[in-house]
């Protein structure tokens, strides 16, 4: 008997997914945005475009503290699309309808595309991906959120028991290595995610958040591209997956490969 893989399910949980690359470049931070913004086929896909607080930080800071480096000055946004542009990085954001896998690798390999173009980068030094999914308190009129989840955690005598997440609050985080990639996963209840536009709540319940980081020396990254992309992607998969309880997964109804 041949072993089912899981496509995707009909009940999508994710509510934001993120590519992100991280990068040495010669440019100096102001000069990025413009680069980008001066493709055509960027400023169709993302008509609005705006600084973010962190444009107003001066260069000798990001001296003195290179993490700010990493940080967005500026975002492009189409619909539900978003790229955040920082001095030395460069992400590609979709929030909830996910558009499915196939179609999300698609727009991750057009924005390094894109990025290679506007030549804003010598060399990539590290890539993540990430996925937050929300799992509601309830679905179907039955208990959720936690519940979704495998969690087996006890501290002294007390254990990480679904209840909590209406009343005490769980925070849980896991820092795992994998090969040559470090994954980063985050658990929290009660947790919210509200609209950048206008602070509105679009998701609440138990907020499952996963992290797939790879670095890089030399330019391994732009000889593996699509291979890397495709290996971060099995193996965030594969940590969502074992996460999920079986009748999670039932009640997610799964669609197979």
């Amino acid at each position: 008997m041949s072993h089912k893989t899981i496509a995707y399910f009909k009940t999508d949980t994710i509510a934001e997914a993120v590519f992100e690359i991280r990068f040495d470049t010669t440019l100096q931070p102001a000069f990025l945005p413009g680069l980008l913004y001066g493709l055509e086929e960027v400023k169709a896909r993302f008509p609005s475009s705006e600084a973010l607080p962190a444009s107003q930080l001066p260069v000798q800071l990001l001296n003195v503290n290179p993490e700010l480096l990493f940080t967005a000055t500026h975002k492009m946004v189409g619909g539900k699309e978003a790229l955040l542009v920082g001095p030395r990085s460069l992400a590609f954001s979709v929030t909830k309808p996910y558009p499915r896998w196939n179609n999300f690798r698609t727009n991750i390999l057009w924005v390094i595309g894109v990025a290679k173009k506007a030549q804003i980068y010598e060399r990539v030094i590290s890539s993540t991906l990430r996925y937050i999914n929300v799992f509601p308190l309830t679905f179907n009129e039955n208990p959720f959120g936690l519940d979704a989840l495998n969690l087996h955690v006890k501290f002294g005598d007390n254990e990480i028991h679904p209840r909590m997440q209406q009343s005490e609050g769980v925070f849980l985080r896991a820092d795992i290595r994998k090969g040559e990639f470090q994954t980063t996963t985050l658990i929290t209840a009660p947790a919210k995610m509200t609209s950048p536009k206008d602070s509105s709540i679009v998701a609440e319940g138990a907020l499952l958040d996963i992290s797939v980081q790879r670095q890089y020396l030399d330019h391994y990254f732009e000889a593996k591209t699509e291979s890397i992309v495709d290996e971060t992607h099995e193996i965030e998969k594969s940590i969502f997956m074992s996460l999920l309880t079986k009748n999670a997964t039932d009640m997610l109804e799964p669609i197979y490969e």
